[in-house]
């Protein structure tokens, strides 16, 4: 087992270690076998199982993490994604393709509301993920949470993305480490809030290398 030793903030260690999986690539095969005679529908489970084999990998303080979600939970979450989320958008896009002219200001309108829509639900399905894995996460009986708001972040999601185009993609690095402060200091275990102490600085050195290379091969 390999382990490494941290100290919080408030001075107490801790040792955080990884113990590597067994049957790993044989559950892999099972798992896509299934998956290709159940017509993908297995996915739900298959991921479920995974990650109850890399949950227990993980140790803190010597005990290790256990995952509790099921598959029916996360195929349940896809249907309700699929008929309230996404038959209703494709039914107004196909609505709009047949009664409006497609060359209409208002065409371009209700598409572009559509998108930005979709854009914006992307943040929410991330921070609701994050907040499902958490809750279905346990370590000596102590639950994880989220304690904002996924709307909240999903307004940040979006509106940091808007700065994309506008700084020629320099606000990559620095979008990164906001997003990811959002969602460390909003989670929760037990009784302990998260602290996330990253800057962009250290970041954007590799992203210039990156950023240039781009221009010049692409250029």
């Amino acid at each position: 087992m390999n382990m490494d030793s941290h100290q919080t903030t408030s001075g107490e260690s801790v040792e955080i270690g990884w113990e590597e999986p067994k049957g790993v690539i044989g559950l892999s095969f099972k798992i896509f076998f299934l998956r290709l005679i159940t017509l993908g529908i297995y996915h739900f489970w298959g991921k479920t199982r995974v990650r109850r084999v890399l949950w227990q990998a993980v140790r803190l303080n010597g005990q290790p993490f256990e995952y509790t979600g099921t598959g029916k939970e996360l195929f349940l979450g896809f249907l309700i994604a699929v008929f309230l989320i996404f038959a209703p958008l494709i039914l107004i896009i196909i609505g709009a393709a047949l009664l409006l002219d497609q060359e209409s200001p208002l065409f371009l309108v209700v598409m572009l509301l559509i998108y930005v829509f979709f854009f914006y639900l992307t943040g929410v399905a991330i921070y609701r993920a994050r907040r499902y894995r958490l809750s279905r996460t346990r370590w000596r009986g102590i639950r994880g949470t989220m304690t904002g708001s996924p709307w909240a972040f999903a307004w940040t999601h979006f509106w940091t993305a808007l700065m994309l185009p506008i700084s020629l993609g320099w606000a990559f690095p620095w979008r990164r480490v906001k997003l990811n402060k959002l969602l460390t200091e909003q989670t929760r275990f037990g009784d302990r809030n998260f602290e996330f102490n990253g800057t962009t600085r250290p970041l954007y050195k590799p992203f210039a290398v990156l950023w240039i290379g781009a221009v010049v091969f692409y250029g």
